[in-house]
């Protein structure tokens, strides 16, 4: 019982930095309408994030990003429209979530079977905003993310990840008045409203740096 006690203690103790500022670079797709296939015509993307680094595993996040989105279709696959169809737009996004590390992530106190490296998943929601017809677009999203972590040194991470986004529009194609048949270009919503709503998701490479060393540490 006392062994479980130290190694709980040593556990909420361990947490060196309380916070983690990151930036990530990547490229973003959208999947909608106008999307040939699941992962669509990558563009680029960048984002900044904070993390609150709770425990060795546990942190909430918030991250502010912006993406380019891109969509096209070919003419042989419009029928019955019979042209080529082709968007291209900005988005900004805010997200507000969690992540948990499969592994204790640190590269010290390894008598709590720590590893510098480590798989991680994060759940949450967000906000999208860009420009619109005939108003500014703003949707809610939820998202789900897959990376993975490394510790360069005891402030210096790198991480790997895949963030897919499901909004509550199927207008990420619209941003002038002239594009409003993007909206449906197959006429799906004249067979009972079939459509669903758009998505969009992005890959990063990011690079962090831990902030606000905690109070107390544990031993190494």
């Amino acid at each position: 019982m006392l062994a479980l006690s130290l190694f709980t203690l040593g556990r909420a103790e361990a947490q060196e930095y309380r916070y983690e500022l990151g930036l990530g670079v990547g490229t973003a797709y959208y999947v909608g309408d106008l999307s040939p296939n699941l992962w669509g015509r990558q563009a680029p993307s960048i984002a900044v994030s904070l993390r609150h680094l709770l425990d060795l595993r546990w942190s909430l996040t918030t991250e502010l990003g912006y993406r380019r989105l891109e969509g096209r279709v070919a003419r042989e696959h419009t029928f019955p429209t019979g042209r080529t169809q082709q968007f291209s737009r900005g988005l900004w996004d805010l997200a507000f979530g969690g992540e948990f590390n499969f592994f204790p992530y640190s590269d010290k106190y390894r008598y709590l079977l720590t590893r510098s490296w480590t798989p991680y998943l994060g759940l949450g929601v967000g906000l999208a905003l860009g420009k619109g017809s005939p108003t500014l677009l703003i949707t809610p999203s939820l998202y789900g993310v897959l990376g993975v972590k490394y510790k360069l040194s005891s402030r210096v991470g790198l991480s790997l990840s895949w963030v897919h986004r499901r909004t509550f529009t199927d207008r990420l194609e619209i941003t002038s008045a002239e594009e409003e048949w993007m909206a449906d270009p197959l006429r799906l919503n004249r067979m009972g409203n079939m459509k669903g709503y758009d998505s969009y998701g992005y890959w990063s490479l990011g690079v962090s740096i831990s902030l606000s060393q905690s109070p107390q540490r544990g031993c190494n």
